[in-house]
């Protein structure tokens, strides 16, 4: 469903000007690439989204996404550095813009790539920064990954409060 409303809205690449709106539409169609699994198509929209973004001056993360969506798709294809990298650029716009719900998404996203005891501390300040903020859905995600972080540590005790809060 998602490709049939998406087609029916598509214009060519090169026929799209660099405006948020447009932006929008190359950041969707590279979503649904890599849900479909086309992470290289996938890729490839979300960073022509992302050279736009720049074009038009946009760094706020949250008004085009793109970064999140190409750092999991790195993930997937074992691309730690590039999706290090892109993480490492989120947070740094996010930390720019200054909104506490951004900043802890993309602290969660950094943790995501990074692993072990780094990862708890990253998951911990963004649990910490999203708890006040209107990013609901992101507060209970980032629950549940410092809940995982902590039984991956075996540290049982500590990961069930976070579990049970992500999953109220």
């Amino acid at each position: 469903e998602a490709a049939e409303a998406l087609d029916a809205v598509w214009v060519a690449p090169d026929d799209l000007t660099p405006q948020p709106p447009h932006n929008l539409l190359l950041s969707a169609r590279g979503q649904l690439r890599i849900a479909q699994g086309d992470l290289s198509g996938g890729l490839a929209d979300l960073y022509e989204c992302g050279r736009r973004n720049e074009q038009l001056g946009i760094r706020h993360p949250g008004l085009v996404p793109w970064r999140a969506d190409a750092v999991r798709a790195h993930r997937a294809r074992d691309e730690l550095d590039a999706a290090r990298r892109l993480a490492d650029e989120e947070l740094a716009a996010a930390r720019d813009w200054g909104a506490p719900g951004t900043v802890g998404a993309a602290q969660r996203l950094v943790a995501l790539v990074t692993g072990g005891e780094k990862a708890i501390v990253l998951l911990q300040a963004a649990t910490a920064a999203l708890a006040d903020s209107p990013a609901r859905l992101d507060y209970a995600r980032v629950l549940v990954d410092l809940g995982a972080a902590l039984r991956r540590a075996n540290r049982r005790v500590e990961a069930r409060e976070p579990l049970r809060r992500g999953l109220d």
